[in-house]
């Protein structure tokens, strides 16, 4: 995305920021503006994440249940089955001090996300066999194994509130943070055979 914006100049800029004067249309009047481009970048990061991961069953297969009366079953499944689910699944985001009138920069912040439009596919061949006893059930299962992750952005183009050429003037942090984000990000993936609906 493209800023229209002027480089101001420095007497001494070993020690000073960069700054641009950006129309209030360009910036959206956010009080930090979020930039990919010219040098300046912003970046999500990862700030904290749950310790336990939790199972996501992409795909089911058909269920078999052994009866009451029997000794036991024994049950064979021969078929292959490949599921594509996103990297993520749930999560949320706001923009902080980026948010905007039109949510301008909404879209910019979200695709920062580590998973960002990313898929995984599980792929399984179920040439298995599974014993299990009296009452109980056995199903083929894809596992996607997540975990919580929170995260806030970082860098940004920050607003100073001095006036310039119809806009307002704005200087590059690269430290600044703002906004929150929150993914179940993919750690691994597995097919199973889940039995009483555990695997």
């Amino acid at each position: 995305m493209a800023l229209f914006a002027a480089m101001l100049m420095f007497a001494d800029p070993a020690y000073a920021a960069p700054e641009k004067c950006m129309s209030d249309k360009d910036s959206d009047t956010a009080q930090i503006v979020p930039a990919n481009g010219g040098g300046y970048r912003t970046r999500s990061v990862t700030r904290q994440q749950a310790r336990n991961t939790w199972q996501d069953w992409i795909w089911r297969g058909e269920m078999r249940h052994c009866s009451k009366n029997a000794k036991e079953c024994t049950y064979t499944w021969h078929q292959s089955k490949s599921t594509t689910s996103g990297w993520s699944v749930g999560g949320s985001v706001t923009a902080g001090n980026a948010s905007s009138p039109t949510q301008k920069w909404y879209n910019f912040v979200f695709a920062l996300l580590p998973s960002y439009n990313r898929t995984t596919t599980v792929s399984t061949d179920f040439d298995w066999s599974t014993t299990v006893n009296p009452g109980s059930t056995a199903q083929p299962v894809q596992v996607v194994w997540r975990r919580w992750v929170q995260g806030d952005f970082v860098g940004g183009w920050k607003r100073l509130e001095r006036g310039c050429n119809n806009g307002k003037v704005y200087e590059w942090q690269p430290n600044v943070r703002f906004g929150n984000w929150t993914e179940n990000q993919k750690q691994s993936q597995s097919g199973e055979i889940a039995v009483d609906g555990k695997v």
